[in-house]
């Protein structure tokens, strides 16, 4: 099982995004009507009251002018919510300039992407470049559901194989017929946390609000849910001091955990990690992990 503690993504290391946000950005010398929306600090806004001027948005002494509305499109999909999608038409070009050694990165939460493409270059020279399909073709089993099967697209992607050089300058292109949108976008370093045994066993959690009337009749809200996995790995114990020792570091930290191996996509889930160690054997031990994703 692998773990990517995330770096922190900011605007200082992004170099370039394709992304737009739908709203201008705000003006402290324009007026705005009730119900305007502006762009503040990488952030929606709205505004609560007519004649709306001289009011910065976001500060204490404004909160009866502006009401938050969460991020903007363009940083959506580094705000630490999995739930709030980077959106673009076509394609969505992301580059940026790491000053840290990273080796991983995933995406989650995809929408409409067909392909994705990362290139990672060091001083000009290209020293990583890596395409895949997203075509999920995995339940096509003859022509006629080649032909007439509803087609798929994988929704999670995480790679852990990017030269661990500090300084590089990493390219993301994801491209679809229509509008893609990545969700979560995290660049890290991975912990390898012991080979995985077999007995993996997922659940989903489900905090969609549903309510009944009297007579029955379900309400049904926004569906939200996350996912939740526990499974166990196989140590060496020559290196059992130095696992326990980053995962006690890790304790109530996001990370992105990947499941199974890395086999399937539906196992790489963001959120939060607990353990148990069972030191049985001389020269090998058991963890016991515990994931629960985060919205």
């Amino acid at each position: 099982m692998k773990l990517i503690r995330p770096i922190q993504i900011t605007d200082t290391i992004v170099t370039s995004n394709s992304a737009v946000d739908a709203h201008a950005n705000y003006n402290a010398g324009t007026t705005y009507a009730a119900d305007a929306m502006v762009t503040h600090n990488l952030r929606y806004y709205k505004s609560l009251q007519a004649s709306n001027i001289g009011h910065t948005p976001g500060d204490t002494a404004s909160v009866a002018w502006w009401s938050d509305q969460g991020p903007s499109n363009r940083t959506a999909m580094y705000d630490g919510l999995v739930n709030t999608r980077t959106t673009a038409t076509g394609t969505l070009t992301l580059v940026m300039t790491v000053p840290t050694a990273v080796n991983a990165l995933s995406l989650i939460n995809l929408a409409g992407v067909r392909t994705v493409t990362v290139t990672a270059t060091k001083d000009a020279v290209t020293v990583y470049s890596r395409t895949v399909d997203m075509w999920d073709t995995s339940l096509i089993t003859d022509w006629a559901e080649y032909f007439f099967s509803e087609k798929e697209l994988r929704t999670e992607l995480a790679w852990t194989d990017l030269p661990l050089v500090p300084g590089l300058v990493i390219t993301t292109v994801l491209t679809g017929a229509d509008t893609v949108g990545v969700g979560k976008f995290d660049l890290g370093r991975v912990l390898d946390a012991g080979l995985e045994q077999y007995g993996l066993k997922r659940e989903v959690i489900d905090y969609t609000n549903v309510t009944f009337d009297n007579f029955g009749v379900a309400t049904i809200g926004t569906q939200i849910y996350v996912r939740k996995f526990s499974t166990q790995v196989l140590i060496e114990n020559s290196r059992l001091d130095m696992i326990i020792r980053r995962l006690d570091s890790l304790a109530s930290t996001p990370l992105v955990i990947i499941g199974a191996n890395g086999r399937y996509d539906s196992m790489i889930v963001y959120g939060l990690l607990s353990y148990s160690l069972d030191l049985t054997l001389c020269k090998y031990s058991y963890i016991s992990f515990d994931v629960k994703g985060l919205v």
